[in-house]
Formats: structure tokens, sequence, C-alpha cells
């Protein structure tokens, strides 16, 4: 409900009181109190409780009202009776428990229970697995042990230990079992939240620890807030209500009087409060917080704690390590790196890209060797220079999903992309657009003018991806408790979205200019398979930037690992550089390996041309060709014109369909192409 209002920037209430888990989740909605309280205020609390407890993001978004800590209940008429001392160490409490255990039950007392442990299916179990492992850090000064370090390993065995020797599997599986063993006494260690006076018959100590001296309790509590949307004179008044109840004044009287904890500091050295109150019980503990900055949900974070940590304390099959690096993955944010050592796919892939990139632009050099460059005469060098850069461009995109993902990495992804499929396409669109089988301004410009021409589509992409740049991007965590986590890029605006619609609808208007020309150009003579080849290409991309653009958008990603969704991306971008390479220049590669002797190939089937026209002056036209393995191959152009004569040729019609049928069956380019000086061109062999 909290939660709700906040959204929805509602003015009902200015004071919030709330969970101390919740700090990181409801912190953006509150104000910093820094910017109100005064620096003896604020100071007058345990920094390093605070620190845990009550910021988001630098942020003081709260101050705590009322703190709990776990502590240990000892059974004292059953200690007592032993003459035993609540433990001061896990060891100690197996021990202690074994053996009134069983002086019990030379007393026929059959009922009595050693330990709770805490380890119900809520989150107390989260809580007593955190203060079980704090208690087995170094020493008094050493911070939390981290989850997969033997400190922790050896606390959860000690756990799993303290399980199997006091036999309290079914007690850790029922609560209300539990309950009504605490209120008759038949229990005689119980770990729970400190509440003063509620177990009359035990007496509360700190908790033992892997070694005496070191101990831990976890914190709990609530904390109050201060809207941000609260008016500024209700602010105000809220700031002042604040400052009273977290007052050190305030704060004393609750210790007095109801036994209320507090973090407040120097609080537990004060005679008066010592004359009323157990300080020195106060002062053991060893308090630390959960951790509730390292995730935006806590509440799933603890369950999914929880559903690793119980089947390892009730199957013996699974191990502490196992276990800890499980509950270390939930808070990790993970990504492919060359050098990982859990994944292969990062190497594998930076190896393909290695060698694809040489082989791609080692293969410019064929445009210099006489047997291949009659094949490559549908563009000229820079162009395909150009072309094959953009193609480079899109495959080197996979560059920017290794490693962390960052903002700067997210608009460089974009940016590299974008570039890249226009730098791809924008020399095989002017070829098109000269080739165009009617006269006309814009084909004589282009024709005149290829790098004006092409600096246009560069300018409107460079206009485009300025705006990329301006409007903000974001990094999205993809929390996924069944995989890794992993970040995504996430554009944070309407605007910055707007301007990636608008960039992808201006990759897919290129691409659709292209499917026109191309269907224009179909049956031009001098590009009769340059077209084809192209036509494959250009669909390819289409499909494939529609599949890249539903993957960004749905929730493909809440579903797949970091290794997965690396793979799909990198695949996308390999993929359609290669389609590209392929069908914009490397059959052409293949088809010039592959010939023979193209020269002497194409003399003789001159010569055969012309015996065969002075034999049969009326057999029909041919067109020879040489395929890729140097063998003739014959096209009837009967054949291809026998639709064409049908069609209306009228060049005045309005009909638009009409006229582009037209022109689908035209074989002859208005515009010539200047791209090359070369005498022998490759189209001759298709179109005479």
């Amino acid at each position: 409900m909290i939660e709700t209002l906040l959204r929805k920037k509602s003015t009902k209430y200015d004071l919030y009181f709330y969970d101390d888990i919740y700090s990181n989740r409801f912190g953006p909605y509150f104000i910093d109190l820094n910017d109100y309280l005064s620096e003896e205020h604020i100071n007058s609390f345990n920094k390093n409780i605070l620190s845990q407890l009550c910021y988001y993001e630098n942020k003081l978004v709260g101050l705590p009202v009322s703190i709990d800590i776990s502590v240990l209940y000892s059974n004292i008429k059953l200690l007592d009776k032993y003459n035993l001392s609540p433990p001061e160490t896990w060891e100690e409490l197996i021990e202690i428990g074994k053996y009134v255990i069983e002086e019990e039950k030379k007393l026929n007392n059959k009922n009595l229970v050693s330990y709770n442990g805490g380890f119900l299916d809520n989150e107390m179990t989260t809580c007593s697995l955190l203060d079980f492992i704090y208690s087995y850090r170094k020493d008094l000064n050493s911070p939390f042990p981290s989850l997969q370090s033997t400190e922790s390993i050896n606390a959860l065995n000690m756990i799993r230990k303290i399980k199997d020797d006091l036999s309290l599997e079914e007690v850790y599986k029922s609560f209300t079992d539990l309950v009504i063993l605490v209120y008759e006494g038949d229990i005689l260690f119980y770990k729970g939240w400190y509440v003063n006076g509620a177990y009359p018959l035990y007496k509360p100590s700190t908790l033992p620890g892997y070694k005496k001296g070191i101990s831990g309790s976890i914190i709990g509590g609530s904390n109050v807030g201060i809207s941000m949307y609260s008016p500024e004179e209700k602010r105000i008044a809220s700031v002042e209500l604040v400052k009273y109840i977290t007052s050190k004044e305030v704060q004393k009287r609750n210790l007095i009087e109801k036994n209320l904890y507090t973090i407040v500091d120097g609080i537990f050295d004060d005679p008066e409060v010592c004359e009323q109150v157990d300080c020195e019980f106060f002062k053991s503990h060893q308090l630390v917080g959960r951790p509730v900055y390292e995730t935006m949900n806590y509440d799933r974070y603890s369950e999914n704690v929880r559903k690793y940590f119980l089947p390892f304390l009730f199957n013996n099959n699974i191990t502490a390590e196992d276990t800890l690096k499980n509950i270390d993955n939930l808070t990790k944010t993970f990504w492919v790196s060359v050098d990982s050592p859990d994944s292969y796919v990062g190497k594998i892939t930076m190896i393909l890209i290695s060698v694809l990139v040489i082989v791609m632009l080692g293969s410019l050099v064929f445009n210099f060797i006489d047997k291949y460059g009659q094949f490559l005469e549908f563009l000229s060098f820079d162009s395909w220079l150009i072309s094959m850069i953009g193609i480079v461009m899109v495959m080197l995109t996979t560059l920017t999903e290794y490693g962390e993902i960052t903002v700067t990495k997210c608009r460089f992804r974009l940016i590299i992309l974008s570039f890249g499929v226009t730098l791809s396409i924008s020399p095989i669109l002017h070829r098109l657009v000269i080739n165009f089988p009617e006269e006309n301004k814009i084909s004589k410009w282009a024709n005149k003018h290829r790098y004006p021409f092409m600096l246009i589509l560069f300018g409107i992409e460079l206009f485009v991806n300025i705006f990329t740049v301006i409007y903000p991007y974001s990094v999205v965590n993809e929390i996924d408790f069944n995989h890794k986590n992993f970040s995504v890029c996430s554009s944070v605006t309407p605007l910055s979205q707007i301007m990636i619609i608008i960039n992808l609808s201006y990759k897919f208007i290129s691409l659709l200019m292209i499917c026109i020309l191309i269907f224009i150009e179909w049956n031009i003579k001098e590009t009769f398979y340059d077209v084809r080849f192209l036509s494959v290409s250009v669909y390819s991309e289409i499909l494939l930037l529609i599949i890249y653009t539903i993957i960004n958008k749905t929730n493909i990603n809440k579903s797949v690992d970091c290794s997965l969704y690396f793979i799909l991306h990198s695949s996308i971008y390999i993929f359609v550089s290669l389609i590209n390479y392929i069908c914009f220049y490397g059959f052409r590669i293949i088809q010039g390996f592959m010939a023979k002797d193209i020269k002497s190939t194409f003399i003789k089937n001159i010569n055969n041309k012309f015996i065969s026209n002075e034999a049969d002056g009326n057999s029909a036209v041919k067109t020879f060709d040489i395929s890729v393995n140097g063998q003739e191959t014959i096209i009837d152009n009967n054949d291809v014109k026998k639709e064409d004569e049908t069609c209306n040729n009228d060049n005045e019609s309005n009909n638009v369909v009409l006229k582009l049928i037209s022109f689908h069956y035209k074989e002859e380019a208005a515009s010539t192409n200047n791209y090359t000086d070369n005498s022998i061109k490759t189209s001759d062999f298709s179109s005479h």
C-alpha cells in the first residue's frame, strides 16, 4: 500500500513508518533528511548501523524509531538445575543440549527439545542464516564474511551439524509445535527477536559464535521517512515530529520504560539508564544488517535464499559450497567476457568475429586481380570499401555485448549498429537508383553525384543519432532468481523511445526503397543476377531487424540467462553481416574463383553466337552467361518478354501498380553505369 501511494505521488500522508528492509525500495520517494536535520542530531546515532538501515543512494531517507535484535533465550530453570550457563559458542550449545536432553530422558521427560534454530520457512530463516555466518567472522572488527568464503562454508556446515547432532529436523519444520514448546518451557534454547517480558521462563543473551567473544545479531525494526510529495508547510512540521520521536530523550524513555533497543550512541553508558536496564546485555550484541541494498526486491531475494538454504539443511547430498554460490549469485550481475572461466561463449564468439573481419576486409584485394575484377563491377572499389566497413561495423556491434553493460555501451551499441547498416546499404541504394529503367532527374543527379548522394544518407543518420546520444539511456538489471542476473539497455524517457522508433523507421524505409527498386529492376539484364542476390540479403536483413526489435521490446530477457541473451544478440549481428557479405560481395569472389578462363570463354561465346546467327537468321535471340562453374547457361529472352508485351507501356499512365509492373519487365537501364573503365564487363556475359 505504501509503495502504491508513493508511486501515485499521493499527498494524503506526510510521514511513513516502514520496515527498515524497504529503505532501498521506498527511498526514491522520501526526502533527504540531511537537508533538514542538524549534523548533531544525525551523528547521535551509530553511523555503522545507520548506514545499513536508513540510506538510499547516499541520501538519508529515514531514521530508526525502533530496533529489533535477534537473541538466544535460555531456559533458566533447566540451566540452573544442571548448574550450567548460556552457551557462548556453537559447540557449547551442542554439548549442553545433548547433556540436558540425556539427563531429562532419564527423568522420563521426553518432550524436551534442545534448540529451535530459527529455520522455519519464513523471514526468520534468512535472518538466522545471516547472523550465524556473521558469528563466524575471524575477529571482532572483521566485516561480514563473503558468502563463498571458508568462514561462510564452516558456518553452514555447523548449522547442519547442530540439526543432526541434536535431532532437530522435525522441530525446524513446525511453527505451531514450537510456540507450544516455548510457552510450556519444553525447549532448552530458543532463538528469536528480543521482546521484553515475552518469555518469562527464559533469559535472553547474545547468540553464540564460532569462538568466545564473537557473536552475531541481525537487526530489524521500523524507520520513519517523509514523503517528497508532502507540501512544504507540512514537510517542515513533519521534520519537527521526526526530530522529536528520534531524539535521545524519547529513545532513552522508550528504553527505560519499554526496554526498546536503540542505536543512539552513548545511551548504554548513561548511569540513569543502567540503573533500570541491563546495559551490559544490550552492549554485548554485535549487530549486522540484512543485504537490503543489494536488491530492489528484498522480499523476493529472501524467499530465494530460503529456496537454496532449506534443501541444503535437510539434504546431506547438497554441499555448503554449492548452496552459498547459488545464494551469492542472487545479488550478482553477470556478463559474458572473453576470459570467463565458466563459459567459452565469449571466447568462441571473439575468435569467430576476428576471423570473419579479417576475411571480409582481406577479400577487398580481389578488386585488384583481373580474374575477379570483372565480377566486382557492380560497384566501384571505394563503394565496396564503404559497404564492407558497414558490414564489419554491424558485426563489431557484438563487442558492446561484452563485459559490464554501461550507459556508454548502450549508446555506442545503437550508434555502431545504426551507422553500420546505413554504410552497408548506401552504395547499394545508390547503384539501384542510377540503374532505374526510365530517365529521371534523381537517377541522373545520383549518377553524377555519388558522394553527395551517400552523404545525404549519412547526414540523416547523423541527425538521428545525435538525438540518440542526447536523450538518456539506463542500464536495467534483469533479475531472475532461476538464472544468473544480467544487465540490459533501456530507454528511460518517451523522447528517447521516440528517437529509437525514428531510427528504426529510417532503416526500414531505406530497406523498403531497396526492395521496390529490386522489384523494378528485376529483369534488367546488366544486373540480372545482382538484384536476385540483393533481394535475399535485404529480406533477411528486414526479418532480422524485426526479430532484434522483438527481442529488445518484449520480456524474452526475463526467460534467458546472460549467455543465451548474448548469443541471441551476437547471432543477429553476425548473421546480418554474413548474409550481406555473401549476397553483396562474396558470391562474386566465388564466381571468379570457379571461372576457369573468362576471356577465352567469352571470345568462344561470341564466335559461337556469330556462327549461330549466320546459320539461322530466324533463330531466337539468345543470351549467354558464365555460371559459377564456368559452364554456359542459356536464357531465352522471348520467355522474359512474353508478359512484357501484354503490359500497358504507356509511361503517362496514372496507375502506379501498372507502371511498376511495366518497369519490372524492362531489360535496360536508362542511365549508364560509370563505376568502371574496364572494357570487359561481367554484365556482358549475361546480355549478349
